[in-house]
C-alpha cells in the first residue's frame, strides 16, 4: 500500500460509503424568536398611551437598524382590542413594565436596557416615601 492510499485509508475514503459524514451544525436558537400568545408576553413595554406586548423578535441583534419585533399593541384607538403586527423596534417608545426572566439584557436595544418602569419606581418612593 502507497502512502497515498494510506493517507485515504485513515481519512475514510475518497467519496461514496467509506466518505466521513459530515456534521450538520444547527443554528442557535433566536431569542425571543418563538411566537406567543398575547397574555404571555416576553416584554410589556409601555409609555402612557400604548401598551406593547413583544410576542417575537425577528432577529438576534435589536440594534441592527430594520430590526422587527412582532408585537401587539393596545391603544384608546383599539377600544380594548389589541393591533397585531411586525414593527420596527427602534418605533417602539416607553419603560418596561414586564420582563420574562428568559429576556437578557443582551436581548434589548441599548435605549431599551436603561428604561426600566422599577428603576423609575424605586428613585420616586426613595423621593417621596
Amino acid at each position: 500500500m502507497t502512502d497515498l492510499q494510506e493517507a485515504i485509508a485513515k481519512l475514510g475514503g475518497i467519496g461514496g460509503v467509506n466518505a466521513p459524514l459530515k456534521q450538520e451544525k444547527k443554528p442557535l436558537p433566536k431569542p425571543m424568536g418563538k411566537q406567543r400568545p398575547i397574555d404571555k408576553p416576553y416584554l410589556i413595554i409601555d409609555d402612557g398611551v400604548y401598551k406593547t406586548h413583544v410576542l417575537k423578535a425577528f432577529t438576534k441583534n435589536p440594534e441592527q437598524p430594520y430590526a422587527r419585533w412582532y408585537c401587539a399593541v393596545q391603544s384608546p384607538f383599539t377600544y380594548g382590542g389589541w393591533d397585531i403586527g411586525s414593527t420596527y423596534v427602534s418605533d417602539i417608545t416607553g419603560v418596561i413594565t414586564y420582563r420574562d426572566p428568559e429576556v437578557t439584557d443582551e436581548m434589548l436595544p441599548e435605549w431599551l436596557r436603561s428604561n426600566r418602569h422599577s428603576d423609575d419606581c424605586d428613585e420616586l418612593e426613595h423621593w417621596f416615601g
